[in-house]
């Protein structure tokens, strides 16, 4: 009699089959999980380059505008810089008035450009810089850096019909390397209060 013969008696034990798909199928796997983090991490570091750049565009107009509202007069020497003369003010803060007249007094001059590092005028870099000066003969002391990552400042002023002017002013801000560079553009617009 002829019995049927059993396979052996499998013990707890892989054949070498089974292992091969189990580590292709945990390649599989782990590829994935790394491609979705990647791709994670790159999108989180373009949210936050966009934020920075908006923030910054932001937070330049927020200093640059209040006293470009505040001016006397403004000249509008070319569209990357502005010059205003601000009204004088007495000692308590309020604005300085011809008493025969009543009308303002000039005060000091104020500047926003964009410039280098360095703040000389006429050159190309990534700064704004706000420079004053008592006259409008005497020389632009008192420079400070507004910002920087600027790529570039520019600046439409209007006169109106009703005697308002209308100044804008346009900030872009880049951020980061290429490929993942980002840059962004945020625009504010006044009217002069005191022209």
């Amino acid at each position: 009699m002829n019995r049927p013969r059993r396979s052996p008696a499998r013990h707890g034990g892989f054949t070498l089959f089974e292992a091969l798909l189990t580590a292709a199928l945990l390649s599989i796997v782990s590829i994935g999980v790394v491609g979705l983090y990647t791709a994670s991490l790159k999108m989180y570091t373009r949210g936050q380059r966009e934020a920075t750049a908006r923030d910054k565009a932001a937070l330049a107009l927020e200093r640059m505008m209040p006293e470009i509202q505040e001016a006397y007069n403004v000249d509008y020497p070319g569209p990357s810089l502005i010059v205003m003369t601000l009204p004088q003010r007495d000692s308590d803060g309020r604005y300085h008035m011809d008493p025969s007249t009543g009308a303002l007094l000039s005060g000091k001059q104020v500047i926003f450009y964009q410039a280098d590092q360095s703040g000389a005028f006429g050159t190309t870099g990534t700064y704004i810089w706000r420079a004053e000066r008592p006259t409008s003969t005497t020389t632009w002391g008192s420079k400070k850096v507004i910002m920087d990552d600027v790529e570039d400042l520019s600046f439409t002023y209007a006169p109106s019909i009703t005697m308002l002017e209308l100044v804008q002013a346009a900030i872009t801000v880049g951020q980061g390397e290429d490929p993942g560079y980002y840059n962004r553009t945020e625009v504010a617009e006044v009217w002069i209060r005191n022209h």
